[in-house]
C-alpha cells in the first residue's frame, strides 16, 4: 500500500530518535577509549594516593585540585629530637632571665668545682701555649703525659726553633695530628723569636697572628697565664653544655662565645670555661649525661629531655 511523503519522513525520524528512557549517545570524536582512560586514571590516581599516604605515616594531605601525578604534602610539625649535643626544644628566654639563670648555675658549679683552672700543666706562658696547641683533638691527660719530656728537652722557643722536626714528631706522636702540630710549634717558636723577642704576647691581636694559634688557644693563654679576661674558651665540652643549658643556640665556637660573653659578666669569663669543662667531663658527658644526679638539674632545660 503506497505511503505519503509526510508519512515516510515521520517513520524515518522515529528511527533516529532514541527510545524513551535511553540516554543520549556518545558525541562524535569521543570514543570509548577516551572515556575509559579518564575513568581509569582518576580511580587509579585516587587509590594510589590514599594507599601511599596511609602506608607512609607522614600525615600527608593531598590537595584536591592537584593535577595528575602531582601530590602536595604538608609535613606534620613534631617535637624536636634529642641527641648527644643537640639543643632541647624550648621557648625563647629573655636575656635578663637567662643571665639570672646562668648566675645560679655558675654559683652551684663553683661549689662543685672550687678553684677550677685549666688541667694543662705548665710553668710559664710559653709552655701553656705549646700544651694548648697539642690539646687540639686530644685529651688534656694525654698532653700532660707528653709535655714533661718535651719541655725537658726543649725548654723554650729558642730550643724549639733549632729542633729537628722528626725528633719532635716522635715525642708528640700520641697526641694525634703530630705532623701538623710539630709544624705549628716550630713555626710559632720562630715567630716568637722574630717578632716578640721570644716572649709570649699578652694581647689577643698579637697572639692570633702566630702559627697554630686561634682565638680559643689565645683565650686559654690570656686567661690562665696572664689573668686577662679576653673572652670565653669554647671547646667541645663548652659548646655542648651551652646548647643543653639553653645558653646559646648557635653552632660555631665564635658565635657561642659571643652568646656566653653576653650571658656572663667579664669577671666570670676565665672561670666559667674551666668550670663548664669540668662539669662536662663529670656530669654532662656527650653520650650519656647524668642528669638525675646533676647539681644544676633544676636550672637546665634539657634535664628532662636527656635524663628521661
Amino acid at each position: 500500500m503506497p505511503t505519503s511523503k509526510a508519512g515516510s519522513r515521520k517513520k524515518a525520524d522515529s528511527k533516529k530518535r532514541p527510545a524513551p528512557g535511553d540516554g543520549a549517545g556518545p558525541k562524535k570524536g569521543a570514543g570509548p577509549k577516551k572515556v575509559v582512560t579518564v575513568k581509569k586514571h582518576a580511580t587509579r590516581t585516587k587509590d594510589v594516593r590514599v594507599k601511599n599516604n596511609a602506608a607512609s605515616g607522614n600525615d600527608a594531605r593531598v590537595r584536591r585540585d592537584a593535577g595528575p601525578g602531582k601530590k602536595v604534602q604538608m609535613k606534620k610539625q613534631g617535637a624536636g629530637t634529642k641527641g648527644g649535643g643537640g639543643h632541647a626544644s624550648r621557648a625563647a628566654e629573655a636575656l635578663g632571665a637567662k643571665q639570672a639563670r646562668a648566675a645560679r648555675i655558675l654559683a652551684l658549679l663553683r661549689k662543685e668545682f672550687p678553684g677550677a683552672v685549666t688541667a694543662l700543666r705548665h710553668d710559664n706562658p710559653f709552655q701553656l701555649l705549646i700544651a694548648t696547641i697539642l690539646s687540639a683533638q686530644c685529651t688534656d691527660e694525654r698532653v700532660n703525659m707528653v709535655t714533661p719530656g718535651l719541655f725537658a728537652a726543649y725548654p723554650g722557643p729558642a730550643e724549639f726553633a733549632r729542633a729537628d722536626q722528626t725528633a719532635i714528631e716522635e715525642i708528640i706522636r700520641s697526641t694525634g695530628f703530630f705532623r701538623n702540630k710539630t709544624k705549628s710549634i716550630l713555626a710559632c717558636s720562630s715567630a716568637l723569636l722574630e717578632r716578640h723577642g721570644g716572649r709570649v704576647p699578652d694581647r689577643m691581636e698579637e697572639l692570633v697572628t702566630l702559627p697554630g694559634v686561634g682565638r680559643k688557644t689565645a683565650n686559654v693563654v690570656l686567661g690562665q697565664a696572664f689573668g686577662i679576661a679576653s673572652g670565653v674558651v669554647v671547646d667541645t665540652h663548652v659548646q655542648r653544655l651551652a646548647g643543653r643549658m639553653g645558653l646559646s643556640a648557635q653552632n660555631t665556637p665564635e658565635k657561642i662565645e659571643a652568646d656566653l660573653m653576653e650571658v656572663f659578666p667579664p669577671s666570670d669569663w676565665i672561670e666559667v670555661s674551666s668550670i663548664l669543662i669540668l662539669h662536662g667531663r663529670k656530669w654532662c658527658n656527650a653520650r650519656r649525661p647524668l642528669c638525675v644526679d646533676c647539681p644544676v638539674r633544676s636550672h637546665c632545660p634539657s634535664a628532662d629531655t636527656f635524663g628521661a
